[in-house]
């Protein structure tokens, strides 16, 4: 999994996102997340997001999230700026 996780030959990398608006719970953003085939992994460094799900993203939370390419570049173009 760890190999997989920092390999590009799998097809699914890390990238960063910015919070939706819409997203007021890290709960909120892992389901919105989810439909879109991606997983929310962290915020920044901070890992441990499954014990903190109805807590309030902070507006300038930078997510960690794994998928491939061309799922990142769906939600990338579906969030609001």
């Amino acid at each position: 999994m760890f190999r997989q996780l920092t390999s590009t030959n799998y097809g699914h990398d890390i990238y960063s996102i910015k919070k939706d608006p819409s997203w007021v719970t890290y709960r909120d953003a892992y389901n919105a997340l989810l439909d879109y085939g991606a997983t929310l992994l962290s915020e920044g460094e901070r890992l441990g997001i499954a014990k903190k799900v109805d807590e309030m993203i902070p507006e300038n939370a930078e997510l960690m999230i794994i998928c491939d390419q061309e799922t990142y570049e769906n939600i990338s173009n579906q969030l609001v700026s």
